[in-house]
């Protein structure tokens, strides 16, 4: 690990240890909480700590007026991940939600990229160094937006990912029936087309 991973894992550490240690402070009323002993332990300056309080003070109406009655969750969207929250009374917990969100083209390409792989390439990656084929250039547009439908092996060789192929698979089975699909649920995956037909 390095000198800076190693530092910004105490630091988060020790921001845990600091909210655990406020969410016991109710119980002491009249108690004073000790900012100096985070200089020992975190190796940080005095202005550091001063900055801390102020950001405690600063947000403690946010958590007291924004979230009441308000249940926060983990979220994943297209790579990106998000704090998101619900009333609590229409949430049941769920953990991290992923969700993917996509358009009607980027669908097509999905599409027609599986089932290139599964029935031309038979297993061969796609080599994104030589783009020089439509589907080649489909290939690295799709990664660059949504890179969890590929993995790599090395040698600039990608590869559907998984998640891509069952996507690939489904989509193909509903352009057969010339069903609208603009939903899809794929393990722990939420997929949404934009413009389903």
């Amino acid at each position: 690990m390095q000198k800076n991973e190693a530092q910004f894992s105490a630091t988060l550490q020790g921001l845990k240890n600091l909210i655990l240690a406020l969410k016991k402070f109710h119980q002491y009323p009249n108690k004073s909480f000790n900012f100096s002993k985070l200089e020992a332990q975190w190796g940080i300056t005095t202005e550091d700590v001063e900055s801390l309080r102020d950001l405690i003070l600063q947000f403690q109406d946010l958590f007291i007026n924004s979230f009441a009655g308000y249940q926060l969750e983990k979220k994943w969207m297209n790579g990106k991940k998000y704090l998101t929250f619900w009333p609590r009374n229409e949430i049941v917990w769920r953990g991290e939600t992923k969700e993917v969100w996509m358009s009607r083209k980027e669908a097509d390409d999905v599409s027609d990229i599986v089932l290139y792989f599964q029935e031309v390439k038979i297993g061969k990656g796609f080599d994104i160094k030589i783009a020089n084929s439509q589907l080649a250039k489909k290939v690295v547009h799709l990664y660059k937006s949504h890179p969890y439908f590929f993995h790599a092996r090395g040698n600039c060789l990608l590869y559907p990912s998984p998640l891509a192929i069952k996507l690939g698979t489904e989509l193909s089975m509903f352009k057969k029936t010339n069903r609208a699909l603009s939903h899809l649920s794929i393990n722990e995956y939420e997929i949404y087309i934009e413009g389903g037909r």
